[in-house]
This record gives C-alpha cells, sequence and structure tokens, in this order.
C-alpha cells in the first residue's frame, strides 16, 4: 500500500510545534547543565527526556552541536535563546 506524501508532509507539520517546545526546553536542560557556556560538552544520558527526535530538531535549528560520542553542546545562537527564554 502506498502512503499518500501530503500526508507524511502534515504529520511532520504536526510535530513541529511539539518538538519545537521539547527542543527549547533540553535547550534550558543543557544551558543549565554546562553554565551557558557554548561549546562546553554535556553528556546526553544527564538530560531528561531526550529523544532522537528532539535532538535532531535542535542540531537542525542550529542551538546544539553533537560533541564527542555521547555529548552535546550549546551553540552560541542556542545561549542566545536559553537566556531570552528564561528572561
Amino acid at each position: 500500500m502506498r502512503r499518500n506524501p501530503t500526508s507524511l508532509v502534515s504529520a511532520s507539520n504536526a510535530f513541529k510545534p511539539r518538538a519545537d517546545a521539547l527542543a527549547r526546553h533540553m535547550l534550558l536542560s543543557v544551558y543549565l547543565a554546562t553554565d551557558g557556556r557554548p561549546l562546553a560538552a554535556c553528556r546526553l544520558s544527564s538530560l531528561p527526556g531526550a529523544a532522537a527526535e528532539t535532538m535532531a530538531y535542535a542540531i537542525r535549528s542550529r542551538w546544539l552541536e553533537l560533541k564527542d560520542n555521547c555529548g552535546v553542546c550549546l551553540t552560541e545562537e542556542g545561549r542566545r535563546l536559553a537566556i531570552r527564554q528564561a528572561n
């Protein structure tokens, strides 16, 4: 059975607001874990609820970068966004 391409697009768009909210929450967790230092690594295992889709969204948004084998770090853009959210 073939899937309708428009149903795939609408499913992706439905996930976007939720992914954005979860990614922003995770961004704040990384900010707190690294004391707001850009490029300071934070282990993924220390982030509660770090799902692959959320991580991918934050990386595509250029808020986080993968670091080493099992960590992430804030980009400068991610750091600025975390500060804006906190205030």
